[in-house]
């Protein structure tokens, strides 16, 4: 009994180890995500496993021996607070757990918290030399990308041959990690007498600093673009507790809150057609998507940790920096106000939490259901309680297992698919998306781009001057695919703007081909602007429907809108301009075109197109757009095809949640075309 409990907690042990070592270094490209998608899969399987052998041990003894830390209850409600707000407030479950798994990454963390302060004394040494090695091996990673020296390996995927290639997933996390690891670096270095092993860590600590010289170098240009400010961020926050103040929107939905609740003054920075998955800190991110009670939990394991921390450090002397427990403080302390300042990443969260379960006081406890002087009461009386007791964990293990390999099996297709788009190979990723769907249909992304696709094979099929009546058929079809592919992904998230814009833009496509087209694309398009109010780009989509079907006042109206949602946009006064040309309103138009002039590049493409349009509009003649135009789109005018499409009964879009109150339907119907395919 003694050896196999001993071998139990030494593949624990070893589990825990190979975790820490290998997080921050796990990169695979058969992902869509090759950083965070398997980063999140191992951590989740070796959580599982470990809770698999504990349960094996706890059968066998017909005990739990515990060790209780200061902050297990502040991490408990954490976690907790993560898995209720995904269950109640994702619309889609796959975002919470699978990726972004904001959820998955809160609760595997916090349960390896309560993994480390399992640990022994010894165990924990060892998990601080691993973790430093990690970032040995990470920083050697930054240089030789750096250098070019990976550039020249044929066999490594794409992302991993660029100059600012790092295992984090970007310049800003390896930062992070590489800093938090430097004082376990320091103390290993003071700790070591050996010479030679005094010179190798000595060593490593300057590849470390360098390779941090390295990534600041590689995040200072970019670092305005690559979250929101933290004015827009705050404004997304406190808006969405407006509507959601205790749960938030739901983990992983931040990019809904992003789209829906920016501040209008977003559209006059540089980054203004750019959506964030999350805030410019973990924080803010975590107010918002698991509200007010995740608020709590951080602020209630802010305030355990400064309460303990400034007990247990104690630092007389230069030399106290050193030690071992202040060395893990100082390291917690770094990574937590990395979460405070900016953006979370898988490693960050789950090294925040492991260090901070090994830094934690432990009382040990010790539960058994029945209490026994005799050894054979103790196997029967006790066991057989805790086996019902660890039941549940072990069949959800299982089934974790069993879902997971469609959940991952699922997206290694999804990546295939892309693949395959990137290659223009429309075949291959119409295949490897059916399959993708097949196996793991609730992944919205997915029935997005099986929308795309099918409706780019329609267009390439429908070019055909001489269509079969194969041919016509194949073309319905795919027609009808991509509306049921827009529709499921609206129905799996219906609070996703994204996924209302990719079905009107559907219907939009279709509208020289199918009767009442036109209707269904203004009805998915108005919402795609009530939960995305100040997209500048939708507005003027919607508009160029009400301008295909002569609907000019209806178009100048939503043009106007579009065009006070973004002032500095040519193209929004561009749309403007030829709506009030066919509405006769020449003076008005000739003025949006002057605007337009003013705020297009001196003898660009657009120039040209706006000086001729003004002109034209001079001379009061009907103009003839340029075809070479890069930005300036004129809204399309629609006539009749040849081949209608009869559109089936079930391809109107869903009924959205919020009914949008913008503008009504065209009265007349739009007339299709079959010389121009509508841009999406």
């Amino acid at each position: 009994m003694n050896d196999s409990n001993k071998a139990v907690n030494t593949a624990t042990s070893g589990i825990l180890y190979i975790l820490v070592f290998l997080l921050p270094l796990l990169v695979l490209g058969a992902f869509p995500n090759p950083f965070a998608t398997p980063k999140i899969i191992f951590t989740v399987f070796c959580v599982m496993l470990i809770l698999v052998l504990k349960s094996i041990k706890a059968i066998k003894l017909g005990s739990v021996s515990l060790n209780l830390g200061y902050f297990d209850f502040p991490v408990l409600a954490l976690a907790i607070v993560y898995l209720v707000s995904a269950v109640v407030q994702t619309p889609n479950k796959m975002d919470a757990f699978f990726l972004p798994g904001s959820a998955t990454i809160i609760i595997s963390a916090a349960l390896l918290y309560f993994v480390a302060t399992q640990t022994a004394s010894r165990e924990r040494g060892l998990i601080k030399i691993l973790m430093f090695a990690s970032a040995v091996f990470a920083s050697m990673i930054i240089l030789l990308s750096s250098t070019g020296a990976l550039a020249n390996i044929s066999i490594l995927p794409a992302f991993a041959r660029v100059a600012t290639f790092n295992t984090l997933g970007g310049p800003l996390p390896g930062i992070i990690f590489l800093m938090s690891m430097l004082p376990i670096g320091f103390y290993l270095f003071a700790k070591k007498q050996d010479i030679a092993t005094k010179a190798f860590v000595g060593v490593s600590i300057g590849l470390v600093i360098f390779s941090i010289i390295v990534s600041a170098f590689n995040t200072i240009p970019n670092m305005s673009t690559q979250t929101p400010s933290l004015g827009v961020s705050w404004a997304v926050t406190t808006n969405a507790l407006q509507e959601s103040p205790l749960l938030g929107v739901g983990p992983s939905n931040y990019i809904t809150a992003f789209s829906r609740y920016r501040p209008l003054s977003y559209n006059s920075t540089a980054q203004w057609a750019a959506r964030y998955t999350s805030a410019s800190s973990f924080v803010l991110t975590s107010i918002t998507e698991a509200g007010l009670l995740a608020f709590a939990s951080l602020v209630l394991l802010t305030f355990s940790m400064f309460k303990r921390f400034s007990k247990d450090i104690q630092i007389k002397s230069f030399k106290d920096l050193h030690s071992e427990e202040n060395v893990l403080y100082l390291s917690v302390i770094l990574l937590t106000f990395s979460l405070v300042l900016f953006p979370s990443s898988p490693v960050t969260i789950v090294y925040t939490l492991i260090m901070l379960g090994l830094v934690a006081k432990h009382k040990s406890v010790k539960l058994g259901l029945f209490a026994s002087s005799s050894h054979d009461s103790h196997e029967s009386g006790s066991r057989f309680p805790v086996a019902i007791a660890v039941t549940p964990l072990l069949v959800g293990a299982v089934a974790l297992t069993y879902f997971s390999v469609n959940i991952i099996g699922a997206d290694l297709k999804y990546k295939k698919a892309l693949d395959a788009v990137a290659r223009n190979d429309g075949r291959s990723a119409y295949d490897a998306l059916r399959d993708a769907i097949g196996t793991n249909p609730y992944v919205d992304r997915y029935h997005v781009t099986y929308a795309q696709v099918n409706l780019a094979l329609a267009n390439s099929v429908a070019q055909n001057p001489n269509l079969t009546d194969e041919q016509r058929n194949t073309v319905a079809q795919l027609i009808q695919q991509a509306i049921r592919e827009g529709k499921t992904s609206v129905a799996l998230n219906p609070q996703r703007a994204s996924n209302w814009e990719i079905l009107g833009s559907v219907y939009r496509a279709i509208i020289p081909l199918a009767k009442g087209a036109d209707v269904y694309a203004v009805q998915t398009y108005s919402q795609a602007v009530l939960l995305d109010p100040i997209n500048v780009n939708t507005r003027i989509s919607l508009g160029g429907i009400y301008y295909a079907a002569k609907a000019y006042q209806d178009a100048i109206d939503i043009f106007k809108l579009a065009v006070r949602t973004k002032p500095d946009y040519a193209n929004a006064h561009y749309n403007l301009g030829v709506a009030y040309r066919e509405a006769g309103e020449i003076d008005k138009a000739i003025a949006e075109i002057e605007t337009v002039m003013s705020l297009v590049q001196l003898n660009s493409d657009d120039y040209s197109l706006a000086q001729k349009t003004l002109k034209d509009l001079q001379d009061k003649k009907k103009t003839k757009e340029a075809e070479n135009s890069t930005n300036l789109t004129t809204p399309t005018q629609v006539v009749q095809a040849d081949t209608q499409i009869e559109l089936p009964e079930d391809s109107a879009p869903p009924e959205p949640e919020v009914s949008p109150t913008l503008a009504p339907t065209p009265t007349d119907s739009p007339v299709p075309s079959a010389e121009t395919t509508p841009t999406q």
